[in-house]
């Protein structure tokens, strides 16, 4: 279970309070991710150190609180100190840059975990200190506004709307929601023309919303919209595997959760296609798929190769690129995030360490990705880059074009 929310500090402490005469075979640990400079405290990091968490919860009959300040304290039961020492590491993994910890500070206490049969008490201070900061933070009408905030959120998606959501994904055509969007190659020669690298294949969540649960964010949710991309995967790979002749043609993009590239239906997809197709496919795995699931992700990785497909990493953006690059986890491409902040945002700092990823990666092997202006296609030449995708060079290369990527 997860506890997010204004009033996760005191309910942190009340449940500690609960445990206090039942601590055996229960631990805590604790990620300080407020120590943490302000720019590496996007959503982006909370949003994969709780993925990182998420696997245990249920196992060790864990409950996860996430502090309005980024710090988050997992408490379980059983858990083996391997397994939470694993834990840390995978944490420590995505912070550990000397340059992004706060000067001072002891790397070591960053993700700590504690044996509440002996230390309780210190478990307990970190808890009140948490719960005690937030409400100096409070002001004083803060109680009354947080219950009229709930009030108006909107509903929880329940059992009901769940149903309706794979029942809708069970019945929907998805070839009417296929996308295409190709990737480029693009020097910065003055007159040079696009080429074309790869095509990504997938499907617009926005339009698989509206199709089947207008007016319910179905990615607001993280779990939820976990599972739902699983189904998708599955609807998605059988019409592929239908349609492989038409579908899966020259060179292609396709992107997966890692589960399903452990599926029989993937190994079906993949044993249906020739060698040359097989050897000019593209699998896209999500940046968070990978970090919390580092074993499995070596072993797909394996089967990948063996069988001559490229691999692409996906979900990266300037301030992660450079601790993601640190080990060469064996992609052919890795695919970085542009946004219209980053001429603003990006300084000295961040620019050297981008271009040391950069090094690191092979120019030749990054995508800048998004690119929906001029602006974006001369940042990456700037950084000697010179493969894109986004809606500008779609627009460049088919003005005409009435479906929007």
């Amino acid at each position: 279970m997860m506890i997010d929310g204004p009033h996760a500090e005191e309910r942190l402490v009340e449940h500690l309070r609960g445990l206090e005469d039942q601590t055996a075979g229960r631990s805590g640990l604790y990620l300080q991710l407020s120590t943490v400079r302000s720019e590496y405290r996007r959503d982006y990091h909370r949003r994969v150190a709780a993925h990182t968490f998420a696997d245990h919860v249920t196992e060790l009959e864990g409950t996860q609180f996430v502090c309005g300040n980024g710090d988050m304290v997992f408490l379980c039961l059983g858990a083996k100190a391997h397994e939470l020492d694993e834990l840390a590491e995978k944490l420590h993994y995505l912070f550990v840059g000397d340059t992004m910890l706060v000067e001072n500070k002891d790397p070591a206490a960053f993700c700590k975990w504690y044996d509440l049969s002996i230390e309780w008490r210190d478990m307990m201070a970190i808890a009140e200190r948490l719960a005690a900061e937030k409400k100096a933070l409070r002001p004083p009408s803060d109680d009354e506004d947080g219950e009229e905030e709930e009030a108006v959120a909107l509903e929880p998606i329940d059992a009901r709307i769940l149903a309706q959501l794979e029942s809708g994904l069970a019945s929907i055509d998805l070839s009417g929601l296929l996308r295409r969007q190709p990737i480029y190659r693009l020097t910065a020669d003055q007159g040079a023309q696009p080429t074309q690298l790869a095509e990504e294949l997938y499907v617009r969540i926005a339009e698989l919303q509206r199709a089947t649960t207008p007016g319910v964010d179905i990615a607001a949710d993280r779990w939820l919209f976990k599972h739902l991309t699983t189904i998708l995967d599955r609807r998605f790979l059988a019409l592929l595997s239908r349609e492989a002749d038409k579908l899966v043609r020259g060179a292609v993009s396709l992107n997966f959760n890692l589960e399903t590239l452990i599926t029989a239906e993937f190994g079906r997809f993949l044993g249906q296609l020739p060698t040359a197709e097989r050897e000019s496919l593209i699998v896209e795995l999500q940046v968070i798929d990978v970090v919390e699931d580092m074993s499995t992700f070596v072993f797909v990785r394996s089967y990948l190769q063996d069988n001559g497909v490229r691999l692409a990493l996906d979900g990266a953006d300037y301030l992660s690129l450079p601790e993601l690059t640190q080990t060469d986890l064996g992609f052919d491409f890795v695919k970085l995030r542009w946004d219209n902040g980053m001429l603003a945002q990006i300084g000295k700092d961040h620019e050297r360490a981008l271009i040391e990823a950069l090094e690191r990666i092979g120019r030749e092997r990054l995508i800048l990705c998004h690119c929906d202006s001029e602006d974006a296609v001369d940042f990456g030449h700037g950084l000697g880059l010179r493969l894109f995708q986004g809606r500008h060079l779609d627009n460049l290369q088919r003005p005409e074009a009435r479906r929007v990527n």
